[in-house]
């Protein structure tokens, strides 16, 4: 039971990582739109 709680937990830490990085790479990407569509 406590093994499953651990993996659990990593993975818990995994989509954490990657929803932030993604929420990164979207607000980079949007900005960058931005700056196209100013000049």
């Amino acid at each position: 039971m406590s093994s499953f709680l651990t993996k659990t937990k990593k993975l818990t830490k995994l989509f954490v990582k990657i929803g932030s990085l993604m929420k990164t790479d979207i607000e980079n990407f949007v900005s960058s739109g931005w700056i196209v569509h100013q000049y």
